[in-house]
């Protein structure tokens, strides 16, 4: 049955009156999506103390997954940064994704639901030592290292409000930029962060920290595993040879 004029009519007024809505709503999700750019490139700098600066290639919005994709994502060192500890970080890929239509359009506020960071290039500049003219990474440097890195999530878990935050298959390279022949890396790195904050744990706080197998090889040593998980719920830390 054809609809009545009147009909007709009321539905056409219905649509004119949701596009200023729908135009504006498009325009709040472009500003909120520039605003974490921007809160982002700004957490690096203050917490580097300028020695660090953000490069974000390309980014897109899916509103109907409520979602935030972020492409060739770089923190890039400055050539005045101190000559050791992280020389640049590379993510190919990382995705915001928000709980409801609300909380991704509002600009002020960073609800995110989930962080997802796919396989992370961390590059550190090795603090070597000088043994019989040999130049020499040791496993406890990497470890030390590698534990460097903790604060840097927290402070963009405390600035964003992140619910669940996932790096997964992450790798952390050391070398010496004078001496690439004593590259390390560690491939494999999942990290999984939910619901944390050191101050207030509940039982549905988790870290959970995953390295798949590895063959390290060393100058004077080599270092081979099938699997280290660290579960904070579970309570357990787990070695696989």
């Amino acid at each position: 049955m054809p609809l009545k004029k009147s009909s007709r009519k009321i539905l056409l007024r219905i649509a004119v009156a949701m596009v200023p809505l729908a135009i504006l709503f498009s325009g709040l999700v472009y500003a909120k999506l520039y605003g974490f750019k921007r809160a982002l490139s700004e957490l690096v700098n203050s917490k580097t103390d300028g020695m660090y600066t953000l490069n974000i290639g390309r980014s897109s919005i899916d509103i109907l997954a409520l979602t935030f994709t972020l492409d060739d994502v770089k923190i890039i060192r400055s050539p005045n940064a101190p000559s050791k500890g992280i020389l640049g970080v590379t993510i190919p890929y990382m995705q915001l994704k928000f709980g409801s239509i609300a909380s991704m359009s509002m600009v002020k506020q960073f609800d995110i639901e989930k962080l997802i960071i796919d396989e992370p290039i961390i590059e550190i500049d090795a603090q070597l030592q000088q043994r019989s003219s040999a130049v020499r990474i040791s496993t406890s440097n990497l470890s030390y290292q590698v534990v460097k890195l903790y604060p840097a999530i927290e402070s963009l878990l405390g600035r964003f409000d992140i619910e669940s935050l996932s790096i997964r298959k992450a790798t952390v390279g050391m070398k010496n930029v004078s001496r690439t022949s004593t590259s390390v890396r560690l491939n494999l790195v999942d990290l999984l962060v939910e619901h944390w904050n050191i101050q207030k744990l509940t039982t549905e706080s988790q870290i959970q920290l995953k390295v798949g197998a590895q063959a390290l090889v060393f100058p004077k040593a080599s270092l081979n595993f099938s699997g280290i998980e660290f579960n904070f719920r579970q309570h357990h830390l787990q070695f696989s040879d």
